[in-house]
């Protein structure tokens, strides 16, 4: 099943909060590239945190009564 983002406001946020994270993964990862001197949990630390505000979303959406369930599963 996928899930498409958004749903209630808050969960919106949610989104919003991870894609920056997600941002700053890419970037770390560009840092790396050209400076290899980065630690390993730096880039798993906002990995993790990109997980955590997508598992935020998906639980305030279900709270909300607004989760949206898109295809078949």
């Amino acid at each position: 099943t996928l899930f498409r983002s958004g749903g209630s406001r808050p969960a919106a946020l949610a989104q919003v909060c991870r894609t920056v994270a997600r941002r700053a993964e890419r970037s770390l990862v560009a840092v790396q590239r050209a400076d290899g001197n980065l630690s390993a949990a730096s880039l798993q630390f906002l990995n993790r945190l990109s997980d955590v505000f997508f598992v935020l979303a998906r639980r305030i959406n279900q709270h909300m009564g607004a989760l949206i369930r898109c295809g078949v599963g």
